[in-house]
C-alpha cells in the first residue's frame, strides 16, 4: 500500500491546464538551472592555476599540486554532480507532463498532492516549492487478535501506556526480512575506501621521518574517520540482529492508553512500526530506497 508522509493513496486524477502550465515552467527553469551549473564546471580547473601561482611557489611543487588536484578531485566532480541534480530534476519533471497525472494521498484530515515522477508537492501554497517521497509498505493488519502484555514484559518508563499484542501478518514479516537483508548487505564501498585508508596510513608512516607532527595527524584523521564508518556499520548489524529477534518471537506491541494510544512498536528492536494507524516513517524511506536507519 503506497503511502506519502503518513496518509493513504486514494490513486491519481488528470493536471488541470494551470497545473500543466507550471510544471512545464519549473521544468524549463530546471533546464536553464543545468545549463547555467554545467558552464560553472570549467571555472573549477581554470581558477586552480591562478590560486596555485598565487601560493608563490612553482607549478610542480607540493601546495601547487595540492591546489591542482583539490580542484580536479573535489570542486570539479562537485560541480558536475550540481549540474546532474538539476538535470534529474528537469528530466522527471519531463516524465510527470508526459503521464499527465497526479497521485492523491488523503486520510480525510491531512491531502498531499503529488507529482509521482518527481515527488514534488503540488498542492498548497507554493506548488512544486517541497519535494517528498513515496513509500509501499504491507498493509495495516486490521481487525488482528490482540492480547495482554504482562506488565512485568513491559519496561517500567512505558506502563503507564497498557498494551497489547498481536501477530505479525505475513506482508509484515516479509517487509522486515527485507529490511534485515539490507542491514546485512556488505560494504562494497566501505571496504574500498578502508584498502585506501591502509595504503595512506602505510605510506604516512614511511615518510613519518619527514614531518612526524603532521604524519601523526594525517594517520589519526584516517583512523577517526575509518573508526565513524564501521561504527555505524557495527550499529546497523546490531539493528539486524534485534530485527531478527522480532521476526523469531512474531509480535508487535501496540499502546492502548495515553497520548501513544494506538501505536505499534517492535518489542525487541524497539523501532516504532505504526502510528495513528499508517506506518512509521523509517518504513516509508525505506521502501523508498532511503537510509531508513536514520530515520525515526
Amino acid at each position: 500500500m503506497r503511502y506519502c508522509e503518513g496518509l493513504p493513496s486514494h490513486g491519481t486524477r488528470p493536471l488541470t491546464p494551470a497545473e500543466r502550465g507550471r510544471v512545464a515552467a519549473a521544468r524549463r527553469g530546471w533546464w536553464i538551472r543545468f545549463g547555467a551549473r554545467l558552464a560553472t564546471a570549467p571555472a573549477a580547473l581554470v581558477t586552480a592555476v591562478p590560486l596555485a601561482i598565487a601560493a608563490e611557489e612553482p607549478l610542480g611543487s607540493g601546495t601547487s599540486a595540492a591546489i591542482v588536484m583539490l580542484a580536479l578531485l573535489v570542486a570539479f566532480p562537485a560541480v558536475l554532480l550540481w549540474a546532474r541534480d538539476a538535470w534529474r530534476e528537469a528530466r522527471a519533471h519531463g516524465r510527470d507532463l508526459a503521464a499527465g497525472a497526479v497521485e492523491t494521498f488523503t486520510d480525510g484530515l491531512g491531502r498531499i498532492e503529488l507529482l509521482p515522477a518527481s515527488g514534488r508537492i503540488l498542492s498548497g501554497p507554493r506548488p512544486l516549492a517541497r519535494r517528498t517521497f513515496v513509500g509501499e509498505v504491507a498493509p495495516p493488519a486490521e481487525g488482528a487478535p490482540a492480547w495482554a502484555v504482562p506488565l512485568s514484559d513491559v519496561p517500567e518508563s512505558l506502563q503507564h501506556l497498557a498494551w497489547v499484542r498481536r501477530p505479525l501478518a505475513a506482508p509484515e514479516r516479509a517487509e522486515i526480512e527485507r529490511r534485515i537483508a539490507e542491514l546485512r548487505r556488505p560494504p562494497i564501498l566501505l571496504g574500498a575506501l578502508t584498502a585506501l585508508a591502509a595504503s595512506g596510513v602505510l605510506a604516512t608512516v614511511e615518510r613519518a621521518g619527514e614531518s612526524p607532527a603532521a604524519s601523526a595527524f594525517r594517520v589519526v584523521a584516517w583512523l577517526a574517520v575509518l573508526g565513524l564508518s564501521w561504527h555505524k556499520v557495527w550499529k546497523a548489524r546490531v539493528l539486524g540482529a534485534r530485527l531478527e529477534a522480532d521476526m523469531r518471537d512474531g509480535w508487535v506491541a501496540r499502546a492502548t492508553r495515553g497520548d501513544a494510544s494506538g501505536a505499534e512498536m517492535l518489542p525487541a528492536s524497539g523501532l516504532p512500526w505504526s502510528e495513528r494507524g499508517a506506518p512509521s516513517r523509517w518504513r516509508l524511506a525505506a521502501s523508498a530506497g532511503r537510509r531508513w536507519w536514520t530515520v525515526r
